[in-house]
């Protein structure tokens, strides 16, 4: 089967999901960079988002349409979990990650943080603690399992780790995770599995 190519910039917490996706189940891919906002770009995504995917003759943008496709055309662990309130647990925990948890985080700590967005100095001083509310109800779920939607990992996993990453190395980041304990050991675990390492791996080849 051919390879799948991923587009965007592995810099990208959605694009990290994508691709650490295919590490975990083994699917052989390609990651090519996109000028955000470019025609070659509109012309795949009219949105302008990242990542899409091309897969013989298959073109996905929305990383959870992308990793419904990957779980479901290919072998390998299945990151859907078997039973159907688990499924509605993971599909709850993307859908959050989606609308509330990536907004928030981004928009007044990490992309200021970046230099993608103007720092309001008020809003950045907050954000650590904003963050830790947030993320809160993870904490609890994980302070009593080991993943987020039952009893391995999966998709809700898969898109909460990359984020946490660039929390971890924020101002403030480290105290934030101090007092969520339970994902701060999470974190450490899941940051050692193989698939996270080898997209950590493409990250740091992409920014020597």
């Amino acid at each position: 089967m051919l390879p799948v190519t991923l587009y965007g910039s592995v810099r990208s917490s959605y694009v990290q999901t994508a691709l650490w996706m295919c590490e975990e189940k083994g699917v052989a891919y390609c990651n090519e960079p996109l000028a955000i906002g470019s025609d070659a770009h509109l012309a795949l995504n009219p949105y302008g988002k990242i990542p899409v995917m091309k897969h013989q003759g298959v073109c996905l943008y929305e990383t959870l349409a992308i990793c419904v496709y990957l779980n479901e055309q290919f072998p390998g662990p299945d990151l859907f979990p078997p039973e159907l309130i688990q499924q509605a647990r993971m599909m709850q925990w993307v859908s959050a990650f989606n609308t509330e948890i990536y907004p928030k985080l981004t928009r007044n700590w990490l992309f200021p943080a970046l230099g993608i967005r103007d720092q309001d100095p008020k809003a950045f001083a907050k954000a650590p603690q904003e963050a830790r509310a947030l993320l809160m109800p993870m904490e609890q779920v994980l302070g009593e399992g080991a993943y987020l939607a039952g009893d391995s990992l999966t998709l809700a996993d898969l898109f909460l780790l990359p984020l946490l990453r660039y929390c971890q190395g924020l101002p403030g980041g480290p105290e934030m995770m101090a007092e969520l304990p339970a994902l701060a050991q999470w974190f450490a675990v899941n940051s050692r599995r193989a698939g996270a390492e080898a997209v950590w791996q493409r990250i740091e080849d992409e920014n020597p």
